[in-house]
């Protein structure tokens, strides 16, 4: 059931909600309204929020534009999924199961994902990399590493980004039938 079917002001609260959007509260507040830290909305299509209108002075946004940052936690998520992505990858390289062989052959074939399996073989988590690592390598020289596989990707040419969609099909078409018995562990970064 409804809350508003058992509200008895229902009447009072459909013309709140219309006062509410006749209001609209800007994206940014005005200076003045930065300057006195008050609430910055206009009335209706106004151009002049309600404290500068009262106040009498110009509604102006000449101040510096302050764009808030990812929310905290947000570029470390992004960046956990990719390490468990590029371990995934790195895993199924060393796959030995012929249709697992079948899928890389596939992607192979295209220049974009004959560049990424590359820098994944050769980074942290890929056959190649990890024959290439110490033993005492720290979380720095991990680190590294996968800058360093990323710099050698941007002075490719643009070609060999591009991906056709030909290749995509393939791709498409075959991951339904691979991967079925094929698990992963999860990765934890700290």
């Amino acid at each position: 059931m409804d809350w508003h079917d058992t509200d008895p002001s229902d009447d009072d609260h459909h013309h709140d909600e219309s006062q509410a959007t006749s209001r609209k509260r800007s994206s940014r507040a005005c200076d003045q309204c930065r300057k006195t830290k008050s609430k910055c909305e206009r009335v209706g299509d106004s151009k002049i929020c309600k404290s500068c209108a009262l106040a009498g002075t110009p509604c102006t946004f000449l101040g510096p534009s302050y764009k808030r940052g990812p929310p905290k936690g947000y570029i470390h998520a992004i960046e956990q999924r990719w390490h468990q992505v590029e371990a995934l990858l790195g895993a199924i390289l060393q796959c030995p199961d012929p249709r697992v062989q079948n899928v890389v052959s596939d992607l192979q074939q295209d220049d974009l994902a004959r560049e990424i399996l590359a820098r994944v073989d050769s980074g942290p988590y890929g056959p190649s990399g990890r024959r290439n690592q110490r033993a005492d390598a720290t979380k720095e020289d991990f680190f590294a590493s996968i800058l360093q596989s990323n710099e050698s990707a941007h002075a490719d040419s643009s070609r060999a980004r591009r991906q056709s969609r030909v290749s995509r099909e393939i791709v498409s078409s075959s991951q339904g039938k691979c991967f079925t018995n094929f698990s992963f562990f999860n990765l934890q970064f700290g």
